[in-house]
């Protein structure tokens, strides 16, 4: 009988062939080799194929191959989880890549603190820059733990960073939803987080997130709109369950909030070739009606970032277009930091 290893390691593979070689490296050449490498070809059109099936041949003691059909990161997440088998799991996007000592460094952490989620800290990569992301190093309470997940967002919600126990996954059956939504891995994350006995926090960082526009994120479509629409109906139903009263309608009307600016994102894009009276025109025909104009009008202005309330200020008395200027600004002023390599650490 084979042994299990104690990680296991998803990556989920679309369009990614410029940037696959440098992230199947970096896990393979781990300085602990406990562990098993789930590549999840979902149906990408390029070579990817070949070199997963490739990456097979040459280390076929750790690495395990799906191929299946187009059917999104979700279905792939899934799928590498159905036939994981590591005492612990953790997800790596194909065009990112991490440091050697990831397993290594990840295990030491699990086995001093006996918690059901580790959360650690990232860089992003820049074209002209690597910006450090990090977290304090700290056991979350559980006042802690819904303040930073749903309000201040100190914890990243992608699926990547974390080091989940696979048995508390596998006993809470999460699984990602199978359609596409935008923020796909922001559902499985706060429901984790939320039935996650305890949660552990490090500043440690082994993680290198890309920040260029590759594989599942390159392809603009109109029709992101019913996705963003569908993650805000989805975490609706996630807070609907655990939450009631004003806390759950406060928890909605802030992630509604949260998701104007992908509205804007999206409808400004050069490629969608608007001009910027259709760009305003768009934007209100979302944001002055449910479920975003209650929220608009009524969320409190005082629990909000400064700039934040400034540009839903602007909404409520609908400014539309000095919020879209407002906001370009405030998209330089994140820029410029960037390009100056500052370090960056979430207090």
């Amino acid at each position: 009988m084979a042994k299990m290893a104690k990680v296991s390691i998803i990556v989920p593979i679309y369009k990614v062939e410029k940037y696959l070689d440098q992230c199947v490296m970096s896990l393979v050449k781990q300085t602990c080799q406990d562990i098993e490498i789930i590549l999840v070809n979902d149906g990408s059109p390029d070579h990817c194929p070949a070199m997963c099936d490739q990456y097979l041949l040459r280390y076929p003691d750790i690495i395990k191959v799906i191929h299946q059909e187009n059917q999104s990161q979700n279905v792939a997440w899934n799928n590498g989880l159905s036939i994981a088998t590591g005492k612990w799991v953790c997800f790596v996007d194909s065009d990112d890549w991490v440091e050697l000592d990831m397993v290594e460094t990840m295990l030491s952490y699990a086995e001093k603190d006996d918690a059901d989620i580790h959360a650690f800290s990232h860089h992003k990569e820049y074209q002209n820059a690597s910006v450090y992301f990090g977290l304090p190093d700290t056991i979350l309470t559980e006042d802690e733990k819904a303040n930073i997940i749903y309000r201040e967002k100190v914890i990243t919600l992608e699926a990547w960073g974390k080091l989940f126990r696979r048995s508390f996954v596998e006993e809470h059956k999460f699984r990602f939803y199978p359609h596409h939504f935008q923020h796909e891995d922001s559902i499985f994350n706060v429901k984790a987080f939320h039935l996650a006995k305890k949660v552990c926090l490090h500043s440690k960082a082994f993680y290198h997130y890309r920040m260029v526009g590759s594989g599942y994120m390159l392809k603009w479509d109109l029709k992101k709109i019913d996705a963003y629409y569908l993650y805000i109906n989805r975490y609706s139903e996630f807070v609907d369950q655990y939450f009631s009263g004003q806390v759950a309608t406060r928890m909605k009307q802030r992630i509604m909030l949260e998701q104007l600016r992908y509205f804007d994102d999206l409808y400004s894009d050069p490629r969608s070739g608007f001009s910027r009276r259709e760009l305003i025109r768009h934007l209100k025909e979302n944001f002055y009606r449910e479920p975003f104009l209650d929220a608009i009008k009524e969320y409190p202005l005082s629990e909000l970032p400064v700039a934040s309330a400034f540009g839903i200020w602007l909404l409520r008395h609908g400014f539309v277009g000095a919020w879209i200027s407002t906001y370009k600004v405030f998209l330089k002023l994140i820029d410029l930091r960037k390009k100056t390599d500052v370090y960056q650490k979430f207090e």
